[in-house]
């Protein structure tokens, strides 16, 4: 069956996305599952101080592929665009004029759609099981095996 491309992400509509409600480790994905309508014009220009947005954006040009961000609203007519984690602040842009918000709502921002908030969950599975192997590789290190084998090999003794 093939995606409709267009379609805005929907949090009611998804069976998931309880599950990252509350997930400190991915904000793009937390903050989405929040949103109860898409974004659009209108709820950025009303937006209060400090809201904050999942959207998608083209980062350079238009044959750019789409990029997770999110906008948080730091003064009256600016945003900020952060990584899809709310670490690093990468663009500052304005809300209106030539390079604003408004402007190009639609064809360098919009709300994402089913497809992105898919492919962010896949992405964030992928970066999770790596953290999972990392954090076995340091729990199985040859230092931390050598000294839980001497462990059990002084219980052995004390017991035998």
């Amino acid at each position: 069956m093939e995606m409709d491309d267009s379609i805005p992400f929907v949090p009611l509509l998804s069976s998931d996305s309880s599950k990252y409600i509350d997930d400190v480790q991915h904000h793009w994905i937390s903050i989405l599952v929040k949103e109860q309508t898409p974004v659009g014009v209108e709820l950025l220009k009303t937006a209060d101080l400090r809201a904050c947005f999942a959207i998608v954006d083209k980062e350079d040009t238009l044959s750019d592929p789409w990029r997770h961000i999110i906008l948080r609203k730091f003064r009256k007519t600016m945003w900020e665009v952060l990584d899809e984690f709310g670490e690093s602040v990468l663009d500052t842009i304005h809300l209106s004029g030539e390079e604003g918000l408004i402007d190009l709502w639609g064809v360098r921002y919009k709300h994402p759609t089913r497809h992105d908030y898919e492919e962010a969950v896949r992405s964030d599975q992928k970066r999770k099981m790596v953290t999972e192997a990392i954090a076995d590789t340091v729990r199985d290190s040859p230092a931390r095996k050598r000294l839980r084998d001497d462990a059990h090999e002084s219980l052995m003794c004390q017991a035998g």
